[in-house]
């Protein structure tokens, strides 16, 4: 499993113990899970997610078919299940029903200044899984926000268990795209896409 760190301080209304108010600081990490790894795995990581004070976790690469165990896992091994607040969920599928898409999982302490039903920042094209997105308000009413991304690279062209890859799946679809909007291939596409999207992000104020 590979894994990417980054810590920052989110400046949202925060109370602790003494009953003061501050930002929360917590951790962005994106991690490909290569699959889906062992339940002992998978337990110690959800487990490091916590040591981490990771507020957001972008999980890559899992098997499209355990997204709801997803879910369960990372509730109860990580933010408990039942106390109150809950972790919220974002997912890009695939169409494909082996490994890809992308799943969010924000922190309860950081979930509830989550922006409800805000999508004109998630994949515009649907079944392709390369990103989802979450707007979160901070105290001064700014908003951030985040984009949970698994581009295509074009590296694993070969044929899987007589199925093709989410490059070749992509690559069938773009005849879909209209003519001055298509790229030549997935991996241009992408970064076309993904860069509009951050860029109307940037019109709409986000940081």
């Amino acid at each position: 499993m590979g894994e990417y760190i980054h810590t920052r301080t989110w400046p949202v209304a925060q109370t602790n113990s003494r009953g003061r108010v501050g930002n929360i600081e917590g951790a962005i990490m994106s991690l490909n899970m290569g699959g889906w790894g062992e339940e002992l795995e998978r337990k110690t990581l959800w487990s490091m997610l916590a040591r981490t004070k990771t507020i957001v976790a972008i999980i890559i690469g899992h098997i499209q078919t355990k997204i709801e165990d997803i879910e369960y896992e990372m509730r109860s091994q990580r933010t408990g299940a039942g106390k109150g607040r809950e972790a919220k969920f974002k997912h890009a599928k695939t169409n494909k029903t082996t490994t890809g898409g992308v799943t969010m999982a924000v922190h309860p302490t950081i979930a509830r200044y989550m922006a409800a039903n805000i999508t004109k920042y998630n994949d515009p094209a649907g079944g392709w899984g390369r990103w989802t997105s979450v707007v979160i308000h901070s105290k001064t009413n700014a908003k951030t926000v985040i984009i949970g991304a698994y581009g295509p690279t074009g590296t694993g062209t070969r044929a899987e268990e007589g199925n093709k890859t989410i490059w070749h799946t992509q690559l069938a679809s773009m005849g879909e795209i209209k003519t001055d909007e298509r790229e030549t291939t997935p991996k241009q596409q992408y970064m076309r896409d993904i860069g509009e999207c951050i860029g109307k992000a940037r019109e709409g104020g986000m940081k």
